[in-house]
């Protein structure tokens, strides 16, 4: 008799093809497929912005059926009445648990970030299915504090009822700082929580030299001091603050040139890079890259940068991007308050806290941004990724997924 894997439902509110799919969630599942064989089955939210052809949906489809992992993506809804839209993609949602857990016996809801927590919860509950949450964070919170929600706003007290609730009711969270820890004791979650910031693979973001020296030698930029931003402009990040700080930077460090890798529209960032009064020949913006030619990228910078604001909710964030930078040995420079990546840059000496991008707080750290450009390039890096390993490192999360399947499979085999 042959008998059935595992099944467990992934569901997150990414598109497949999502750098945060492909580089964090997709390695934890095939890990989790070789060490517990599981057979997974994957929900995801496409948005154009990352859409695929017929032909390549059907081609990723076999190629993942092939590593244990069964795909059902589902169409974003975004625009006018977005709470409508909302009930249906929860709507669907719950129609294909109810169908896989008939079908397969579903023994977990493995959700990623708070939007997949709060459609997650609702099927937990009317499936009695068990639920772990990855990445949880207070995300409505970040919206009001950034001024694209208001807190008086139906959605924002709708969803940050459900977050919470999910926060409280899920049987596993793995939280990305101690912050968030301390926020589910204060509304006494019932389930485990674990500390688990936000990681990328250790043995795959790496420094490569090769990679420093092809795209130093692309942007004509060998002998310059180069600061690389990955990462959006505005929404939940810094707009035009990033080319403001670019400017402090470019006026008060000698040779400094400016790398931007950024999926927003090249043209709007130009602009916004000329009205600063930054010479043309002092940065570079480049679209999207693919999964290796961001490490060649970071490889070729001498410094990071993260470009998430100093609100009070942002100590709950883990930006994917300081993992990368740091397991690549590459120091950075980010915000007070943000994450735990301030301890850790300030106590690992691996980079600079600034209170904001505002001029006055950039100009207070000119001095220690010097000090890192001018360090000795092996002893920073050998020190930057040794943190990463420690802080930010995949293995570390792997170990305490592999310990929640587990337990969740072994106690499942027993009832």
């Amino acid at each position: 008799m042959v008998t059935r894997p595992p099944a467990v439902i992934v569901l997150i509110y990414q598109s497949y093809r999502d750098p945060l799919f492909q580089n964090l969630m997709l390695e934890y599942l095939r890990t989790i497929v070789k060490s517990q064989g599981v057979q997974f089955h994957l929900i995801t939210f496409e948005q154009s912005h990352y859409a695929l052809t017929n032909h390549e949906i059907r081609r990723e489809k076999a190629l993942l059926k092939k590593e244990g992992i069964i795909w059902f993506p589902q169409s974003y809804r975004g625009g006018k009445f977005i709470l409508i839209k909302k009930v249906i993609e929860i709507t669907n949602v719950v129609m294909l648990v109810g169908r896989l857990k008939y079908q397969y016996g579903v023994q977990l809801i493995f959700s990623f970030a708070n939007i997949a927590a709060s459609m997650g919860i609702f099927c937990s509950r009317l499936f009695s299915i068990p639920m772990l949450v990855y990445c949880y964070e207070p995300h409505s919170d970040y919206l009001v504090e950034l001024g694209i929600w208001k807190k008086s706003s139906l959605k924002y007290r709708i969803s940050k009822f459900i977050e919470m609730y999910a926060g409280k009711n899920a049987d596993y969270v793995l939280a990305s700082t101690k912050y968030v820890i301390d926020l589910l004791y204060s509304i006494e979650a019932k389930g485990k929580v674990i500390r688990a910031p936000v990681s990328v693979n250790e043995n795959s973001f790496v420094f490569k030299p090769e990679g420093r020296e092809q795209i130093r030698s692309k942007y004509n930029v060998r002998d310059r001091r180069v600061l690389l931003y990955l990462g959006k402009f505005g929404y939940l990040y810094y707009n035009e603050e990033i080319s403001q700080l670019c400017r402090t930077l470019f006026e008060h460090i000698k040779s400094m040139f400016f790398l931007i890798v950024t999926s927003n529209d090249k043209s709007r960032i130009q602009k916004m890079f000329r009205d600063v009064g930054l010479p043309i020949d002092s940065y570079a913006i480049t679209g999207n890259l693919s999964y290796d030619e961001v490490k060649d990228y970071i490889s070729a910078a001498d410094i990071g940068l993260s470009g998430v604001p100093p609100t009070p909710a942002q100590k709950y964030r883990s930006p994917t991007k300081v993992a990368e930078y740091l397991l690549c040995g590459l120091p950075y420079i980010t915000c007070k308050g943000v994450s735990e990546d301030d301890v850790y840059a300030m106590e690992n000496n691996v980079g600079v806290v600034l209170k904001s991008f505002n001029k006055e707080d950039v100009m207070e750290n000119i001095v220690n941004i010097n000090i890192l450009l001018s360090e000795e390039k092996e002893s920073l890096r050998n020190r930057c990724r040794k943190v990463g390993i420690e802080y930010r490192g995949m293995t570390n999360v792997d170990k305490l997924l592999e310990k929640v399947f587990n337990e969740v499979i072994h106690s499942s085999k027993v009832s």
